[in-house]
């Protein structure tokens, strides 16, 4: 049996004042329901030390007293739960979302119920979300990337840095074996760059041009006026002789000769019609076909959206479904967790009419816009992928524009347009051919002119579909008349024939080295070239940089081509 605790001596006689805290014991017991104070207390009590009005201490007591009363009054009310059985509860369900729903303080719904658990958007999903990993960083995936996004010039200069720095890479994704022959170039080429322009030398009307469109109505306007007695200068004059034109329908008022609102397509339509649009399709069809080269043959540009961003023409995770197909499975894993597809959706314009779904000029447009939302230069305008954009002049301006982009050859649509002023008929004319930069001159045969009073008459008197008597005119430039244009295999070549080549590139690199670079890879790759022979080239075409080139570290290859063809940001 266990002793008996000794009894308590009694405490000697205090002589000092009682402590604060003895003082709080010996105070009078407060009630349990006024012991604890509310979180509103305590946010009101301020400072240690400060002290709390009287109308504050009642409007706590009030708060309090409101709480507890509807705590009772509503059956099966939730009350609040020590730290303890909010752990044992967690611990006891089988889904971790709903055990971590359950942590956190007792709070006032909506309608004053009382809740338990976390408040709405408090927990996991309020935390900050990871950081978006980079686009792919090799310079293909990039170069693909620029291309899908209108950035044509910069998509080849990425395309040479592959080349040239990922010589495994390239080797492996068959690039050097994508290469071809143009006769028209005269040089082994992965991809032409190609473009279109209007001549508008011919155009002597500057109002409505009246070109071949369906459902088209006479090519007419009203007739000079003259007075009664047959002189000039009495009438009052028309429309289109102060420059407003004639109206159709859809077209509006009629404006100057190198004036549109609808970007490059709808300055093409104004002058030729339905001639500039079946031409862009022809070369459409003959440019996804891989006749101007292989590599971007099957990119098509980001194309804007009919409603919401992500209701059309989307891939996997809100990727545009055109850049999507021209993505590998990696390069698509990284861009959906790098807010790529925000910023595309940034560059789209949204609500556009179901008519523009395949609308060149406005996918130009937001492809232009996707650039711009990257902070990066899209470059000159383009129709179509593949097909840069010189606008209207005259014959000499246009080559000059295509040299200055770096164009291999243009279409060049011929177009005159001429008003009767007797009858008021307005004569438009157009053709169209290839022209090559590097000479100058025609490539093959130019199209049969295509007169819009002809195509009127045909539609008018035997019901003709003006499309296909257009494009049966057309059809003849991008089949003989393209062919020393169009890409072929790369003839058979020997050691001799490449030691040549590489010798005049040496002596008259072109204006980008890493193209004369690219050409020296795409030679050793066949067996053609030794190591040694691609290091002496190398030097020789670029000095240091271009044995760092053949033979350095990636990030070193890196920095050397960053100032000739530099990387996209990764967003």
């Amino acid at each position: 049996m266990a002793p008996e605790a000794a009894p308590a001596e009694s405490a000697p006689a205090m002589t000092e004042e009682p402590s604060p805290e003895m003082a709080a014991e010996s105070a009078p017991a407060m009630s349990e329901e006024s012991s604890a104070p509310t979180g509103m207390e305590s946010e009101m009590r301020g400072e240690p030390g400060s002290e709390m009005s009287e109308e504050m201490v009642m409007s706590a007591e009030m708060e309090r007293e409101r709480e507890m009363s509807m705590a009772a009054e509503t059956p099966g009310m939730l009350t609040p739960m020590s730290p303890e059985m909010e752990m044992e509860m967690a611990a006891s369900m089988p889904d971790s979302s709903m055990a971590e729903s359950m942590a956190g303080e007792p709070y006032l719904g909506v309608e004053g119920e009382l809740q338990a658990g976390r408040r709405p958007g408090e927990g996991a999903n309020s935390e900050p979300e990871p950081e978006p990993e980079p686009l792919p960083s090799d310079y293909l995936s990039q170069a693909k990337i620029a291309f899908a996004a209108g950035m044509e010039d910069r998509a080849y200069d990425l395309l040479l840095a592959h080349l040239v720095a990922e010589p495994e890479l390239a080797a492996s994704s068959n690039s050097y074996e994508m290469v071809g022959w143009s006769d028209a170039t005269k040089r082994p080429t992965w991809g032409l760059r190609l473009g279109v322009g209007i001549n508008n030398a011919a155009v002597k009307h500057t109002g409505n041009m009246h070109p071949v469109r369906e459902g088209m109505k006479a090519p007419k306007e009203e007739p000079r006026r003259r007075n009664a007695a047959g002189g000039g200068g009495g009438g009052s004059a028309a429309p289109e002789e102060m420059g407003m034109g004639s109206m159709e329908p859809g077209l509006g008022m009629g404006g100057g000769a190198n004036k549109s609102s609808g970007g490059p397509s709808g300055e093409i339509e104004q002058h030729v019609g339905l001639v500039g649009e079946i031409a862009m399709e022809l070369f459409a069809e003959n440019y996804s076909n891989g006749e101007f080269g292989k590599v971007f043959a099957s990119i098509a540009e980001v194309e804007p959206t009919e409603t919401k961003p992500a209701a059309r023409g989307m891939g996997s995770e809100g990727i545009p479904g055109e850049m999507a197909s021209a993505m590998s499975p990696e390069m698509l894993s990284a861009a959906e967790g790098s807010g790529m597809e925000e910023m595309m959706m940034e560059g789209m314009p949204s609500g556009q009419p179901a008519g523009q779904a395949g609308n060149p000029a406005a996918a130009a447009a937001a492809s232009g816009g996707l650039a711009d939302s990257m902070g990066l230069d899209a470059g000159p305008d383009r129709v179509r992928p593949g097909l840069i954009y010189l606008g209207v002049d005259r014959p000499k301006e246009l080559m000059e524009k295509a040299k200055q982009a770096g164009l291999d050859a243009y279409l060049q649509i011929d177009v005159s347009v001429n008003k009767n002023e007797v009858n008021g008929w307005v004569y438009n004319e157009s053709s169209v051919r290839w022209m090559s930069v590097a000479t100058g001159k025609p490539i093959g045969r130019a199209s049969k002119k295509i007169n819009n009073k002809s195509v009127f008459q045909a539609i008018d008197s035997r019901e003709l579909d003006p499309r296909e008597l257009v494009r049966d005119d057309l059809t003849s430039v991008f089949k003989g008349g393209m062919e020393e244009l169009r890409i072929k295999p790369l003839p058979s070549l020997t050691a001799e024939m490449v030691n040549a080549r590489v010798g005049s590139l040496i002596m008259s690199p072109p204006e980008n080295p890493l193209a004369a670079l690219a050409e020296v890879r795409l030679y050793a790759s066949q067996g053609l070239l030794t190591e040694d022979q691609v290091h002496l080239a190398f030097d020789l075409i670029m000095g240091d940089d271009g044995l760092i080139l053949s033979s350095g570290s990636m990030p070193a290859r890196v920095e050397i081509i960053e100032p000739i063809a530099p990387k996209l940001t990764s967003y």
